[in-house]
């Protein structure tokens, strides 16, 4: 059998991991440093929220780029923007600096996030890329577990300023992973490269769309969580539900070591009908947290919700990256990931309106729909798909 944990894989997991847990670490203070530089709450949230804003402009662009040049040298020029980025939070003198700072952020990222990507799966054989692409996700959830606390307690001993600083290095540190890099195969030739004018299909890849739309539903719960369910334990007594996400990042962890092994022994269709029922179930519970116990709900709907996403989602990668060849990875990567930014970024406006109209049951309730919608959606596809093979 092929080994996964070869020296250019263990080279991008860490380089993954360390960006992740700098790019955690920033995320939890800066809000609080930017108010303390005097900007208003709204100043500083239109500040913060102009990095996923130019990351998702600047996808559906982020695949043609990788497929035209180098990833490396793309990995190298954009991971020290990044870093750079970074520093400049904490030195940025003005408004419009903390912005320019902060767009270019999103730009470098959203460049990054799709290298990566496409890189790692390069160096994962074919037959066990759902297994390789599991313990990949496991980086990302340490360093959501670990990024958050390690900046707050860098701002809370020596100051945000550090934190920064501290975070921009551990980017430009991560480059030393670089140099255990080699050709993967996945490159293409210079005459490739001018053979690849940006179009329509440069950009998107038609056999990641599916997996694309399916990236929108789970997203989205996942933009939901993430906005509302402390303030939904507020409105239940519950004063600190942090504990909800320890649970779920626990819960995660496992199940990425473990559900990306049956996607590569069972399939796709296995591991995504338990999957997003799981996630649909986790939401069920939560619309009905206030007539039973509340803590015990939330912790039954954290367990269901990350075994859920833990299966699917390294399904989606791997599937993605099965369906197209090497020198495509790059704009199929960025096609799935089109996808998860739309859920992010529109769920948690959904959700308000939603919250606001009728409340938090309603509002998880309505998240149901998308994740039954693509169940349903992908039990059509497959059979017709599964007629027209037969029919030939």
């Amino acid at each position: 059998m092929t080994r996964i944990w070869n020296r250019q894989y263990t080279a991008i997991f860490l380089l993954n991991a360390i960006l992740n847990i700098s790019f955690y670490m920033i995320s939890t203070t800066l809000s609080v440093h930017l108010t303390d530089r005097g900007m208003t709450v709204a100043t500083a949230g239109a500040v913060i929220g102009a990095m996923p804003m130019a990351a998702m402009l600047i996808r559906p662009f982020s695949g043609w780029i990788c497929d035209r040049f180098s990833k490396k040298r793309l990995m190298l020029i954009f991971l020290m923007l990044n870093g750079l980025c970074i520093a400049a939070y904490g030195i940025a003198a003005s408004d419009a600096a903390y912005l320019m700072a902060r767009l270019l952020h999103g730009v470098s990222f959203s460049i990054t996030t799709t290298v990566t990507m496409a890189l790692i799966a390069s160096y994962i054989p074919k037959e066990r890329m759902g297994e390789g692409l599991g313990y990949f996700g496991v980086g990302q959830t340490l360093a959501m577990a670990v990024g958050p606390g390690a900046g707050l307690a860098l701002a809370h001993y020596f100051n945000t300023q550090a934190m920064f600083f501290f975070a921009s290095f551990c980017v430009i540190v991560s480059m030393i992973s670089l140099l255990f890099l080699q050709d993967s195969g996945g490159e293409r030739s210079p005459e490739q490269r001018k053979a690849l004018p940006l179009s329509w299909s440069a950009i998107f890849v038609k056999q990641a769309l599916l997996f694309s739309v399916i990236s929108f539903a789970l997203s989205s719960v996942n933009a939901i969580e993430t906005s509302f369910i402390a303030l939904y334990g507020l409105e239940l007594g519950m004063p600190n539900a942090g504990w909800y996400f320890t649970l779920s990042a626990a819960v995660l962890l496992l199940s990425r070591l473990f559900c990306g092994k049956l996607v590569d022994r069972k399939g796709f269709s296995f591991v995504l009908y338990p999957g997003l029922i799981c996630v649909a179930l986790a939401l069920w519970l939560l619309s009905g947290a206030s007539a039973f116990n509340p803590v015990a709900i939330f912790a039954i709907a954290a367990v269901l919700k990350a075994l859920g996403v833990g299966a699917v989602q390294p399904a989606l990668q791997a599937s993605v990256m099965n369906a197209v060849s090497p020198e495509r990875r790059g704009a199929a990567t960025s096609t799935f990931y089109i996808g998860a930014d739309l859920g992010q970024a529109s769920a948690p406006v959904i959700a308000g309106e939603v919250i606001d109209s009728s409340g938090y049951p309603s509002m998880f309730r309505v998240f149901i729909l998308p994740l039954a919608a693509v169940l349903i959606g992908y039990g059509f596809f497959m059979r017709i798909r599964k007629s027209r093979m037969t029919s030939r």
